[in-house]
């Protein structure tokens, strides 16, 4: 499922479409991606200079079946899973199993690059925060933490995720102002790309 039904024109939100339409496969920087939001998502990536394959390799999660997430992010090491809306119990069951399979962080995008706050299946447990920086402890192997949070690139100023517990509302939005100049013009970026 594809989110690319604008609410006007020149509207910067984009509303959810019926889930009995099909995801429009998009052509982007030497990739197929099987949906618009996908793609976007890698305009995203790229407006921040965040590395990722895309669909790298699939993995058996036994009883949940096969399953091939949409990005791996080398710098950060973690697994990303694009969904055209709030993902459903199943499909956090699966993301959840892939951490426990793959010992690495899974973090679920509801939708196309916006001003929300992802879920992020968080092998390290968050210690302390302070100046939009995150100290983090390992967990044991079979722990995990479900938190909202913004990916941000890997560099000398700022952590890889940003965890602002409290900022967002009940549906994980914040306000715009609230992230840094660089993560909203990617956003923007990514909603004005053409394919």
């Amino acid at each position: 499922m594809d989110c690319e039904t604008p609410l006007g024109p020149g509207a910067n939100i984009f509303l959810p479409m019926s889930k009995d339409i099909k995801a429009i496969e998009t052509h982007y920087n030497g990739y197929i991606f099987r949906s618009r939001t996908e793609a976007r998502t890698a305009v995203f990536f790229d407006s921040l200079g965040i590395k990722y394959h895309y669909e790298p390799e699939g993995f058996d999660l036994g009883n949940l079946g096969f399953y091939l997430p949409d990005f791996f992010l080398p710098q950060h090491d973690c697994y990303l899973e694009v969904k055209g809306t709030n993902p459903t119990e199943i499909e956090i069951e699966k993301c959840i199993s892939l951490s426990n399979m793959t010992r690495k962080d899974v973090a679920i995008q509801p939708g196309p690059p916006d001003f929300r706050c992802w879920n992020l299946i968080y092998r390290e447990r968050i210690f302390e925060f302070s100046d939009r920086r995150l100290s983090k402890v390992h967990l044991s192997n079979d722990e995990f933490d479900i938190i909202n949070a913004i990916i941000h690139p890997i560099d000398d100023k700022y952590s890889p995720w940003f965890i602002a517990p409290g900022f967002e509302d009940k549906d994980g939005y914040f306000e715009e102002n609230f992230v840094l100049p660089h993560w909203r013009e990617a956003v923007y970026k990514s909603r004005k790309e053409r394919f």
